[in-house]
């Protein structure tokens, strides 16, 4: 493998936990172990962590940010 696909395939399972942890498919605990498993450090976890459940708090996890700006930019 090269670096660059060994950085697509981190990112792609990066993004499939992000969408697990909003779906609510995962608790915190395995979500922050398994950010660890992709190589982020405690204090990166304890970060993504945050900003997820902020993210959640405030409805912008579900759907996804870049679809809901471009289905503003379509409206009349």
């Amino acid at each position: 493998m090269t670096p660059l696909s060994d950085a697509l395939t981190t990112a792609q399972r990066f993004d499939a936990l992000e969408n697990e942890y909003a779906a609510g498919s995962i608790d915190a605990g395995v979500f922050v172990a398994r950010l660890a498993d992709l190589g982020l450090g405690p204090v990166d976890c304890s970060y993504v962590r945050a900003s997820m459940d902020v993210m959640l708090s405030w409805d912008v996890a579900e759907p996804h940010i870049a679809a809901r700006v471009a289905a503003e930019r379509t409206e009349p």
